[in-house]
C-alpha cells in the first residue's frame, strides 16, 4: 500500500470516529465530557497526516485546500492548550 493510501485511510478512519463521537450531542455537553473531547481532540490532528501526503498527491488533488487542513492542527492544539491551562487555573 502506498504511503499516500495509508495516509488516506488514517484520515477517512479518524473522521469517521469524530464524526461518532458528537454525533447528537450539544456543544455544552462536548465541552464538559471529558471523555468525548480527549478523543476528538486526538483525532482532530488530521493536519499532521496530510502532511505525510506526497507533493505529487496534493498537486493531482489540487481542489483540496491542504494547506488550510495542516493549518487546523495548530488552531487545535491552540484551543487544546488554552482548554488545559484554563482547567488548571492558570488562565
Amino acid at each position: 500500500m502506498s504511503r499516500d493510501k495509508a495516509t488516506l485511510l488514517d484520515l477517512a478512519k479518524a473522521s469517521r470516529l469524530i464524526l461518532q463521537f458528537t454525533q447528537g450531542i450539544d456543544k455544552a455537553t462536548f465541552e464538559t465530557d471529558l471523555k468525548t473531547h480527549s478523543s476528538v481532540c486526538y483525532h482532530a490532528i488530521l493536519g499532521e497526516a496530510v502532511k505525510r501526503l506526497s507533493q505529487e498527491f496534493r498537486e493531482q488533488n489540487s481542489d483540496i485546500v491542504w494547506t488550510s487542513i495542516a493549518g487546523m492542527r495548530d488552531k487545535v492544539f491552540t484551543i487544546m492548550t488554552v482548554l488545559i491551562l484554563k482547567d488548571f487555573g492558570l488562565q
